[in-house]
């Protein structure tokens, strides 16, 4: 859900947010700090709560997210800081899903770190083009958050379901 946003922020941060183009490089060191930031601390997390919830959690936070910058964008420190968030519950969704991952591949654990590459790359590439529909239709590109709206919410289903069905073990 994250990669439909994603995919198009240069345009949203320089069409709708109001940024100008020289600003771009410093805006994505943010997105990576908020990156790097939401993969150690989801991590941390994991130690204290099922990796599964925290999963779950920062889904859903990505949806609600998502969603603020659909309305939210024209306000551009506002936005900044809702791409921040966004980047930051996309990697803190990633050290959950590597341990319960590990967790519940025993013998395989090498085929599912290998899995987990081929999902991201694929999930870039799905994510890019279901966010690019809207703006193909001439919605706009801000409507690309919408799409990824919807695929975080399904994501947030997900790992509902699974907390539902199994109960990780605390790291």
């Amino acid at each position: 859900g994250v990669f439909s946003w994603y995919s198009y922020v240069t345009p949203m941060l320089t069409q709708i947010s109001g940024f100008k183009t020289e600003m771009i490089t410093g805006l994505m060191i943010l997105a990576g700090g908020g990156m790097v930031a939401g993969n150690l601390i989801s991590g941390k997390m994991c130690t204290h709560f099922y990796p599964g919830k925290v999963a779950a959690g920062f889904q859903g936070l990505s949806a609600f997210a998502l969603l603020l910058i659909f309305f939210l964008a024209p306000y551009n420190w506002v936005a900044v800081f809702l791409m921040c968030t966004v980047t930051f519950c996309l990697f803190a969704v990633s050290s959950p899903q590597q341990y319960l991952l590990i967790e519940f591949s025993p013998g395989g654990e090498m085929l599912g770190a290998a899995s987990v590459q081929i999902a991201f790359n694929l999930g870039n590439a799905i994510g890019a083009y279901f966010g690019g529909l809207p703006i193909d239709y001439g919605m706009g590109v801000k409507y690309s958050a919408l799409i990824g709206t919807g695929f975080c919410i399904i994501g947030f289903l997900i790992f509902c379901t699974f907390n539902y069905f199994y109960q990780p073990k605390k790291i």
